[in-house]
């Protein structure tokens, strides 16, 4: 079982987002950037899901102080907003998000993030 962060601020959501993958992946909690930049430092999540409208920090500038450190240069990391912001979702790819997810609670999600993991250690061992 994999170890999701999902960095958000809508604990509703977060609810959701753990009901969608109960027993698929373990989800840690990160309420907003600057915890979240933490969390993947102390936890060292597979994956982590960031919601990159997060409040303290934007999420351009957690990415960066994510990939700055050596053992998360290759995490995956799938960002998104709610409500969509297209501008921050590209700045957020060229800062670091491996890719953007378009519906955070679409019910294939587990599946996603299972192909996200498997392509991700397809690449670390290229």
């Amino acid at each position: 079982m994999g170890n999701v962060l999902l960095v958000d601020d809508d604990l509703n959501r977060l609810a959701q987002v753990r009901q969608l993958l109960d027993g698929k992946f373990d989800v840690e909690p990160a309420f907003n950037a600057w915890d979240g930049v933490g969390a993947a430092l102390m936890y060292k999540p597979t994956l982590v899901l960031f919601n990159l409208a997060s409040p303290i920090m934007t999420g351009p500038e957690a990415l960066r102080l994510i990939r700055s450190e050596e053992v998360l240069q290759e995490l995956p990391i799938l960002g998104f907003t709610e409500p969509r912001d297209l501008e921050l979702e590209e700045v957020s790819l060229k800062n670091g998000c491996t890719r953007i997810l378009e519906n955070l609670l679409d019910p294939s999600l587990p599946q996603l993030l299972q192909s996200c993991l498997s392509a991700s250690e397809s690449d670390s061992r290229a």
